[in-house]
């Protein structure tokens, strides 16, 4: 006992955890994880993955990561329904374990603040109060639209993992900086109506209803990309067949900004004849009272960002609009679901009726930093696409198998050295180490051709020939539906010219 106080002393370590170690008690690191869903063999899979990505250059996200350890499970559980998956929090406990960094890859971090009158807010919250009341506006006739503008191939910042924290900082974004405008409009009840997407153009081209698979998205042009006070009248139109199912005979109230282009005279002319009550934000106030300013459109721009990095990250740096439009209805069933569309509501006291969420912000020292956290309405990234089975000759090498294979060789093992007495330790080792090795290198494999199709997917679609064709006679905003069948008719016509 006194020798062990000398040398913890001596060699300036804790005198218990000395102790402990002469007791037998191993390292918290050393000691195997209890209820781990992954096996060691999986989960030295996943670490070598890591490292190959790492060292590639393209170091994984939680996502990846994530996608990777579910992936190897599905391989070695296929008859399984619905197959093992590992927790939200499995990746964080997991990188700690193995001792990885987790690092920040930034692109840009604009910042702008500015204070407003408590007084003029909390007029605005009164008479928007008074007439919720006195029109009998419920949630699901409470709505609010703006507009928000995409640069199509602009990234987001994303952790990573990585062993390299200092040359892996940053993320080159994809190249294409065309931008468009998409007017959306949600409810208090947690609805959505179709976009009106907005595209920089002089006609409708066939090539953009080849990206969209929605039939009720409407589609418009115009020369820079941006909305304009005819576009915004035809969306007027389009709100109001789209939110009629809803208003039963009473009163809608469409909560906006007083941007000029959006109070035109047919604009509010449309509204009183509609019973359309419109109730504008105070100047430059949008950014903390207008719900789809809050959570919606940050995480609109983030699952954006993020298809345009799984993209990149797969090896196809351009990202332009058609990539755009096909990847649209899913970013947009990310972004706006009920939870989302609700809490941007809520965030800004709006509905449920609370000023004092707004009041509160206002007096804060940094209004602006307090800003919603995404994470907690991320999503897990969709599965990569396997690929086609084809009939082989070669040898089992997916992990399941190869697993069942090894399972029966330590089967044979045992039996072996019952059999054996004088078996050499050396060659039962060196047996373990091959079978270890062999399920390892399966699980990478399995990995690396996933994400080889996806590559080969992304490249299949963006080298499909692009055709400048026009649609004839078509102005303003056009469904994706019309599109589809004036190009069908096209189609036919030139068939029968033939």
């Amino acid at each position: 006992m006194r020798t062990s106080v000398i040398v913890a002393r001596e060699f300036n370590v804790p005198y218990r955890r000395l102790l402990a170690r002469v007791n037998g008690q191993t390292a918290l690191q050393e000691r195997p994880t209890q209820n781990n869903i992954l096996t060691n063999d999986q989960e030295c899979a996943v670490k070598a993955w890591i490292d190959n990505v790492d060292l590639m250059g393209i170091p994984p996200t939680n996502r990846m990561i994530i996608s990777c350890a579910n992936a190897i499970l599905q391989d070695a559980n296929p008859h399984v329904q619905p197959p093992p998956t590992v927790g939200t929090g499995w990746v964080y406990r997991f990188t700690k374990r193995i001792g990885y960094t987790r690092v920040k890859q930034k692109i840009i971090d604009p910042k702008r603040l500015e204070a407003e009158d408590l007084g003029v807010i909390q007029t605005w919250f009164d008479r928007l109060e008074i007439q919720l009341r006195i029109n009998k506006i419920t949630p699901s006739k409470l709505w609010n639209f703006d507009e928000t503008g995409f640069q199509v191939g602009q990234g987001k910042n994303e952790s990573i993992v990585t062993q390299f924290p200092r040359t892996s900082t940053r993320i080159a974004s994809a190249s294409s900086r065309e931008s468009l405008t998409i007017i959306e409009s949600v409810s208090a009840a947690g609805k959505v109506i179709p976009p009106l997407i907005i595209l920089k153009g002089k006609h409708h081209m066939e090539e953009w209803y080849q990206n969209l698979f929605e039939d009720d998205y409407c589609v418009a042009y115009s020369e820079k990309g941006y909305s304009n006070a005819e576009l915004t009248y035809e969306w007027l139109h389009h709100f109001d067949l789209s939110t009629q199912e809803y208003a039963k005979n009473g009163y809608r109230m469409l909560l906006m900004d007083n941007f000029k282009a959006h109070l035109t005279y047919e604009f509010i002319e449309h509204c009183r004849k509609q019973k359309i009550i419109i109730y504008c934000f105070p100047p430059h106030t949008t950014h903390f009272l207008q719900p789809l300013d809050d959570i919606p459109f940050q995480a609109y721009k983030h699952f954006h960002g993020i298809e345009v990095n799984k993209q990149m990250r797969a090896g196809a740096y351009d990202f332009d609009k058609y990539d755009f439009l096909y990847h649209l209805a899913t970013v947009r069933n990310q972004t706006f679901t009920s939870r989302i569309i609700r809490a941007g509501f809520r965030d800004v006291g709006i509905h449920p009726y609370n000023p004092e969420l707004v009041m509160d912000k206002l007096n804060a020292a940094e209004i602006l930093d307090a800003v919603p956290i995404l994470e907690i309405y991320d999503g897990e990234e969709q599965a990569i696409p396997s690929s086609p089975t084809t009939r082989s000759t070669s040898p089992p090498l997916d992990s399941y198998k190869i697993g069942r294979h090894i399972k029966k060789i330590e089967q044979d093992l045992e039996l072996i050295k019952e059999g054996i007495k004088h078996i050499s330790p050396n060659l039962e080792r060196r047996v373990r180490r091959i079978m270890k090795g062999s399920l390892i290198n399966a699980q990478i494999s399995a990995s690396h051709r996933r994400q080889v199709n996806h590559l080969l997917d992304v490249n299949r679609r963006k080298s499909k020939a692009k055709t400048r064709r026009q649609i004839l006679n078509v102005g303003g905003v056009l469904t994706v539906r019309d599109a589809n069948t004036k190009i069908e008719a096209r189609k036919v016509l030139e068939i029968e010219k033939r």
